[in-house]
């Protein structure tokens, strides 16, 4: 299949960036008629002064380095393995005697053996003999029989003794490469020198000179840093802030990694304690090792720089990589170990792979008016394309890659501003860090990062919607480390469940988020702790509360919930659990009126809500403080005379409601269902008598001043049914009844609310 990259136009005018691409679409299979996209070439460098002149420190490719770092070294009585003993050059032999004692193979041990090598070479003024470069044969082959070697170390130690591309040419941060070679019996002093340092001392340098499409060639020195590799937390996305370097699509997607999985970083880089580092790089799957110093260019000045040099590093292996030809960047650029090599744009999605080892890259391609989704395998060759994808198919997709840890990029085409700062930057790649729920946006990292006097946001939001109609491309891979995954948000929780690469993860959302999906945390086996964004209490029912206990546990013991629904009987525990800041009672007026000497001494609760039978129901919530919604559904009491009348008696028994001080809101229906309801203490402006006509137009409520058993009272009922309704029970003789419908009724959606 074609997999065509198309590079990006890097043009300088003033101090300021222009950009142009040549985007396409490039047949992906002609006999398929299928579709795959250009790549994304993509530079993004931002604006810095170059300085007027610059010295270059070349790297004489006879000087012998040596490394005297002792980190890494391994301690120990283990005998050598056996295979040691067949050596048969003497310095060699203790050489690797040496390096493997305790067992494990050293870095800094191999780095000493090709290093006294070439001086044993250069004493005797002689070549590589065949009996030494069969000596460096065997221990290439048994590099792990008897003792033990990382990846790492086996990889390189292979590729200086058995022959790699990258061997073709040593530059060494001359301006120029020179010739090298494979080893071989023969080689000189020096080209074990070059050798060595090339893939354990970390000195084969990138070229000196970067050039960059439309800026002026420039050059840079080399200068050893000290900073630490990481920060105490690890790594994190702030440590990128790119230089003058048109690499955003590589920078973009460090961040990203470093933010979605930060032991994926951490494992990219061995450090060998002596100012060495091994770095790691994935092509078609499969590992392959560079080894870098604590020389960077211009001291960390220029290009990448943080408090930190992980990126830095990783910046400068990439480049030096460049010299085996065999890791893509999605440019045309081919300078072999050099700046200029990764610095005139390139395609995140061989970045992402590169990084990560993922399977397969996903690219959601803007399409007028839709996407077209295409995936990649791990070589980068398009295996399926689906046209008409909607933005919220895309979303919803994107945002589970992302709950998953998955690594997603933005690749612009457009430039636009917010708040007098530059968002979005036209052919640049951004991390897509995160996605807000509570805007339904995007949210994008910058990799310029920050500095004084930027111009930039470093970061913002953006919506998908807006992305389709610039015409962007985001990509997504699907590497994740098989270990537990930290601060994931509440909506990816169901996708890292079913996640065959997650063994374990966390949540860290808001009170509102987790409280809503409680139930589904509660059956996530893999799920082991829950971290709340805010300090809200949960709001949740008495039977989550009770139910949903795996999940509760797994939150800090310093969280608090609301726990409504709560029956009478139940009342106590909630008041007396630490968790509970306040709590609601659901039950019905007889359990609420026996237990109401024990629920008013309730500090935490907060409300009542009370039912009712068909029946007669007594409701007494005399002494109580708190707010009560009451709904008693009727009964089968009756007024023969109608309640207009003077004074009334009632056939049955009536509901009885006493009210306490606590504003109340009572519903009643107005039927004959409802029966008889006396309502005692009520007071205009403090509770709230909500009325359901059953249909009925307006005017059929009525009102008339009363007397029952000599207390005075107002009546409510209907012109079509005046034997049943609603008496408050100890209404001023002041308070009449067409005050109560003039001045205290409205009237909305079939209800009459009376307050």
């Amino acid at each position: 299949m074609n997999n065509v990259r198309s590079l990006g136009l890097w043009n300088d005018s003033d101090s300021q960036q222009s950009w142009s691409s040549d985007l396409t679409l490039q047949s992906a299979d002609d006999t398929a008629g299928e579709w795959a996209p250009d790549g994304v070439s993509l530079l993004g460098a931002r604006v810095a002064t170059v300085k007027a002149t610059t010295t270059t420190t070349t790297t004489s490719t006879t000087t012998t380095t040596t490394t005297t770092g002792t980190a890494g070294t391994t301690t120990g009585t283990a005998p050598a393995a056996s295979w040691i003993a067949s050596l048969n050059d003497t310095v060699i032999k203790a050489d690797m005697t040496a390096a493997s004692a305790g067992g494990t193979v050293t870095e800094s041990g191999m780095g000493k053996l090709f290093t006294d090598l070439a001086a044993e070479l250069t004493t005797n003024k002689t070549t590589l003999s065949a009996s030494q470069f069969t000596d460096l044969k065997l221990i290439a082959t048994d590099l792990n029989v008897g003792e033990t070697a990382s990846a790492y170390l086996t990889y390189v130690v292979g590729a200086l003794v058995n022959g790699s591309t990258s061997n073709t040419y040593w530059t060494g941060g001359a301006a120029t490469a020179v010739a090298l070679g494979n080893l071989a019996a023969g080689a000189t002093a020096a080209k074990v020198t070059e050798l060595n340092g090339k893939w354990l001392l970390g000195t084969d340098l990138p070229s000196s000179t970067v050039s960059m499409s439309g800026v002026s060639a420039f050059s840079v020195s080399y200068n050893a840093v000290s900073n630490a590799v990481f920060a105490a937390t690890g790594p994190s996305m702030n440590d990128i802030n790119q230089g003058y370097l048109g690499d955003c699509y590589l920078l973009s997607a460090l961040s990203e990694v470093a933010k979605q999985d930060p032991s994926a970083i951490q494992s990219m880089i061995t450090n060998n304690g002596n100012n060495t580092y091994g770095v790691r790089f994935f092509i078609n799957g499969t590992a392959q090792y560079v080894t870098v110093n604590n020389q960077l260019p211009d001291g960390g000045t220029i290009f990448n720089s943080a408090t930190n040099d992980w990126a830095s590093l990783v910046e400068k292996a990439y480049a030096q990589v460049q010299s085996s030809g065999l890791i893509p960047t999605g440019n045309t650029v081919a300078a072999g170990n050099s700046f200029s090599t990764i610095g005139n744009g390139g395609a995140p999605e061989y970045t992402l792979e590169e990084i990560t080892g993922a399977s397969a890259i996903t690219d959601f391609y803007a399409n007028g008016s839709s996407w077209v989704q295409y995936v990649y395998n791990n070589a980068l060759n398009a295996v399926s394309a689906v046209a008409g994808v909607t933005t919220a198919s895309a979303l919803s997709a994107l945002v589970t890659d992302l709950g998953q840890g998955f690594d997603v990029i933005l690749s612009s085409y457009t430039n636009a501003t917010s708040g007098g700062m530059e968002t979005l930057i036209a052919d640049h790649a951004m991390s897509v860090y995160g996605y807000d729920t509570a805007t339904g946006n995007l949210e994008i990292r910058n990799p310029w990062g920050s500095m004084s006097g930027q111009y930039w946001s470093t970061t913002f939001e953006v919506s998908l919607g807006t992305l389709l109609a610039d015409g962007d491309t985001i990509s997504a891979d699907n590497a994740i480390s098989p270990a537990a995954m930290i601060g994931a948000s509440v909506a990816s929780a169901a996708a890292l469940q079913a996640s065959t690469q997650v063994t374990a993860f966390s949540v860290s959302d808001s009170s509102a988020n987790v409280a809503s999906n409680i139930a589904a945390l509660n059956a996530d086996t893999r799920l082991i702790t829950v971290a709340l964004t805010d300090t809200n209490a949960l709001s949740l029912t008495y039977a989550q509360f009770t139910t949903d206990t795996s999940v509760l546990a797994k939150l800090p013991g310093t969280y608090t919930a609301a726990v409504s629904g709560v029956t009478a009987a139940n009342a106590a525990a909630m008041q007396a659990n630490s968790h509970v800041a306040s709590f609601t009672v659901s039950d019905t007026a007889a359990n609420v009126t026996a237990a109401l000497t024990a629920l008013n001494g309730d500090s935490k609760l907060a409300s009542l809500t009370v039912s009712g039978t068909t029946g007669a129901d007594t409701l007494n919530l005399t002494g109580s403080t708190v707010a009560a919604t009451i709904n008693l559904n009727g009964d089968t009491a009756s007024v023969s005379a109608g309640l207009s009348a003077a004074t009334m008696s009632f056939i049955g028994t009536p509901d009885v409601i006493t009210l306490g001080t606590g504003a109340a809101t009572i519903g009643f229906t107005l039927a004959a269902a409802g029966g008889i309801e006396t309502i005692a203490n009520f007071q205009y402006g403090h509770d709230q008598l909500v009325i359901n006509l059953s249909g009925a137009a307006n005017s059929v409520l009525m009102a008339a001043n009363t007397t029952v058993n000599g207390v005075n009272a107002i009546s409510l009922y209907s012109s079509a049914s005046p034997t049943h309704g609603i008496v408050l029970l100890g209404m001023s003789s002041t308070l009449t009844a067409s005050n109560l419908l003039s001045a205290h009724t409205t009237f909305s959606g079939g209800q009459a609310v009376i307050t």
